[in-house]
């Protein structure tokens, strides 16, 4: 059996710790700390004080040796990190209150307990922001919640770093009268002469203890007035030694008995209501303490729909187009003059034409659909106009064009090619905006569908003569007037349902992560499925709502009234999932992150990634053959196809492309647990 003696409450031994297989932490260390005392461990910094106290919390495991703990239940453990690791949004009451129910305390204990350690440790008013504390309240309050649930160990790593002379000597009576009540406490401290109050020292130096004694018989021993002296005089002895004399390596992995194995704390709990309760209590708390974040939060997707829907796919209006009108002379003639048209006249009566000019009803009409139509007396000039950026187009009407166009259609089959080319407009576009570009030719071509129209009309002819050879029928699916905005709307949505849960998912993981908070919780007992549960019950809250909000703001007549002819709770369905997926894929952000700013720059790079890859800004079928097969694999590209089919075509369910966005999109779902779960079991301490 582990040789543990009747009066430990810890024991190690043998201990041996390395990260990299070389380079030794610990290098043999035994250590044994008696039952209601104080242990004081001193040592420089990175001597291996904390690895040790790591390995006795069971957080890291020894490559070899033994550790025991005589109470092993995490209510039996208090340990006060040496990051102060405190929730800084709340006030002092709610942290009491927070660790109080974790710990399963009744509500008269915790008022007991709180107003006690209020006074003894000199702590503000418990409606204080930890926030708004000084460096050393904010230890003491720290040191407060280690020992708030009584343990019967208490584990302390530098607990009086920044405290004032008289409040570490009352911190230091508190500790010696807990001691007297059958507590066993471990310090770490990097103030020597304090530690003259413990029962036993242990020094350590380069993964060794150099001695483990009472201080006075210590002091005694060496010739030593101060304890500090004593620390010294060890350190010089042990300078002298080589690495080499530090550690053998082949005895490394020698067991002192291979029966035994290390007892630390025993983290298999069950889970708790009580623990979860304290956890969503907490995160409503500081949701109602951060408003404005959670208002920027829960708001933000609206913002972002409706921003898109305001900025994207309506017509671009005032483009500058230049235009020659050599069929109306700039300095002498100008359609204003025009006292006939196309609305009243003929253009092709053969008898009279002067009085028609088509060239003035196109322009009437460019200007009716929101062109600024420039005029310029000579070509030179428009064409300079467009190099120069002033304006985007170029048009030019020739000589008698709307006498050579009433040539063409009557003489038919026997017009002369000049004809043809009189009759034609010149147009010129700068094509460096391609979809500027494209809205141009559009306007060009309706313009003159629109005008000939119009013309036929007038001379009581049929005006599919002035028509293209080409017919276009009713719409299979959608209508005429379907805009850009209606093709990128469903990808907007699918992208904001996806890229926030990450977001939000990623840094509230990383908020509690960052300066130790997950650590000491999952010391103190929480479970990480009591934290993903409360996170998840928070989360599904926001998702519900914004989701929701965002189809009502896109399809409603109230609002933009997107095209939609599909199911609305198969829509509300899958964008929920779509969720689901990113609140997944959030926490695999967090658990590969060092930082929330890791985090936040590998989600940007994801959120680019799938807007260029799953068929958003562009469709997928303009893609590269070999990206075609990897963004059919993203997590939103099949969904984001089956939305524009819900909306647009109606499809439900039961059609197989519908089936296809769901199941592509829930298929990542136990792909991003099992990834998760590998992260995890690789990185033992992933929440430090």
């Amino acid at each position: 059996m582990f040789p543990t003696g009747p009066s430990l409450a810890v024991n190690v031994r043998s201990a041996y710790k390395t990260y990299d297989g070389t380079n030794y932490i610990l290098k043999g260390l035994n250590l044994s700390v008696a039952e209601n005392q104080i242990y004081a461990l001193l040592g420089p910094s990175g001597c291996g004080k904390t690895t040790l106290l790591n390995c006795l919390l069971g957080k890291g495991s020894l490559n070899s040796g033994l550790v025991f703990l005589k109470h092993r239940k995490i209510s039996d453990v208090g340990y006060m990190p040496q990051n102060i690791a405190l929730h800084q949004e709340l006030t002092i009451r709610e942290l009491f209150l927070y660790y109080g129910m974790m710990f399963n305390i009744n509500d008269d204990s915790i008022r007991e307990k709180s107003s006690f350690l209020l006074k003894i440790l000199e702590l503000p008013d418990d409606k204080r922001i930890v926030g708004s504390m000084s460096g050393g309240q904010q230890r003491r309050m720290s040191f407060a919640l280690s020992i708030f649930h009584d343990p019967k160990i208490l584990i302390l790593d530098e607990p009086t770093v920044g405290l004032d002379p008289m409040l570490c000597e009352s911190i230091w009576n508190m500790l010696r009268d807990m001691a007297n009540h059958g507590k066993t406490i471990i310090i770490t401290t990097h103030y020597i002469e304090e530690a003259k109050g413990s029962h036993c020292v242990g020094i350590m130096r380069r993964g060794r203890l150099l001695a483990e004694k009472e201080p006075l018989i210590l002091m005694e021993e060496l010739g030593c007035e101060y304890l500090e002296d004593a620390f010294l005089q060890l350190c010089k002895v042990d300078k002298h030694l080589s690495d080499d004399d530090d550690i053998t390596p082949e005895l490394a992995y020698i067991l002192p008995d291979k029966r035994a194995s290390s007892q630390t704390v025993d983290y298999n709990t069950s889970f708790s209501t009580h623990r979860l309760k304290a956890q969503l209590t907490k995160s409503c708390w500081m949701l109602r303490r951060t408003i404005l974040i959670t208002l920027f939060v829960l708001v933000l997707p609206f913002v972002q729909i409706s921003s898109f829907q305001m900025a994207t796919g309506s017509d671009p209006i005032d483009l500058p187009i230049a235009y020659v009108n050599q069929e109306m002379p700039y300095s002498t003639y100008s359609c204003a003059n025009v006292t006939n048209n196309i609305y009243n006249e003929c253009f092709m009566n053969e008898t009279d034409t002067t009085n028609v000019f088509l060239s003035c009803n196109m322009l009437d009409v460019m200007r009716r659909n929101k062109l600024k139509m420039i005029e310029y007396s000579t070509l030179e000039d428009a064409r300079r106009a467009v190099m120069k950026n002033d304006a985007w187009a170029l048009i030019h009407f020739r000589d008698n064009f709307t006498l050579h166009l009433s040539t063409k259609f009557i003489d038919g089959k026997n017009v002369k090619n000049y004809t043809i080319e009189m009759a034609n407009v010149d147009a010129q576009i700068d094509q460096s905006n391609q979809l500027l570009s494209y809205f141009i030719k559009s306007k060009i071509l309706q313009t003159y569908k629109e005008v000939m129209g119009e013309a036929f009309k007038t001379c009581q002819l049929d005006n599919s003569i002035a028509r293209l050879p080409l017919k276009f029928m009713d719409p299979v699916y959608g209508t005429e007037k379907t805009s850009f905005r209606d093709y990128t709307g469903p990808s907007m949505l699918s992208l904001t349902a996806f890229y926030l849960p990450v977001l939000y998912t990623a840094a509230m993981m990383l908020f509690e992560k960052d300066g130790g908070l997950l650590d000491r919780l999952m010391v103190s007992g929480m479970r990480f499925s009591e934290i993903a549960t409360s996170h998840f019950i928070i989360q599904i809250g926001f998702i519900l709502i914004q989701n929701f909000g965002t189809m009502i703001l896109m399809y409603s007549g109230l609002f933009f009234n997107s095209p939609f002819e599909g199911s609305i709770l198969t829509t509300y369905l899958l964008l929920n999932i779509i969720s689901l997926v990113g609140m997944l894929f959030g926490f695999v952000l967090s658990l590969l992150s060092k930082s929330q700013t890791d985090a936040a720059y590998f989600g940007i790079g994801c959120n680019f990634l799938m807007k260029f890859l799953c068929g958003m800004m562009w469709p997928t079928q303009g893609m590269n053959r070999a990206l075609q097969v990897f963004s059919f694999f993203l997590p939103i590209t099949l969904a984001t196809d089956a939305l524009r089919s819900l909306g647009s075509r109606g499809w439900g369910l039961s059609h197989p492309d519908i089936q296809l966005g769901f199941c592509t999109t829930l298929a990542w779902i136990p792909v991003l647990l099992v990834v998760s779960g590998l992260i995890m079991k690789k990185k033992k301490n992933w929440y430090e």
